[in-house]
């Protein structure tokens, strides 16, 4: 695996790793705000229900939800903005956390360093070194022909005119 490949999968984990604790965090959060909200349904529906028994019982339209019941529901919607604002800033810090860890530090190299690098590899190469392991080098020698021969006399028509050429 490439240098680039492990430093990309590295940071692909740990960015799996922080969505992961930040999904969490988001999860518990929201089941807090959901069961706030569950309460107060169940508050209006209980003052509700017992508005409409004390209306009909006594023949007047409904009436809306009493003091200390809308007092608790303000109450519990405040929370839930609460809540929200601490789901927000856990969220935040979770991002922070790992903000130092998803970054990459390019690497630098300098001209000095890449010239000596390339002048090692050259001279392994010239070894018959590849990656510091003894390989076996092909050397091939320079193939010799022989000259070509002298141009001649010899006509091809004469072939064709001849009675035992093949058409």
């Amino acid at each position: 695996m490439k240098q680039a490949d492990q430093i990309e999968y590295t940071l692909m984990q740990k960015r799996r790793r922080m969505e992961a604790e930040v999904e969490l965090t988001d999860k518990n959060y929201k089941k807090q705000i959901n069961r706030v909200r569950f309460e107060i349904r169940k508050l209006r529906k209980a003052t509700t229900e017992g508005s409409n028994a004390a209306a009909q019982s006594a023949a007047q339209p409904d009436s809306t939800i009493d003091a200390d019941s809308e007092a608790k529901i303000i109450e519990l919607s405040a929370s839930i903005a609460d809540i929200t604002a601490k789901m927000n800033a856990e969220i935040k810090a979770i991002e922070k956390k790992h903000e130092s860890s998803l970054n990459v530090v390019p690497i630098f190299i300098s001209e000095e360093d890449l010239a000596q690098r390339r002048d090692e590899i050259e001279k392994s190469i010239k070894e018959g070194k590849v990656n510091g392991v003894l390989t076996k080098r092909i050397k091939w020698e320079p193939i010799k022909f022989d000259p070509l021969p002298v141009h001649g006399d010899f006509k091809l028509d004469m072939v064709a005119d001849s009675p035992y050429f093949f058409s």
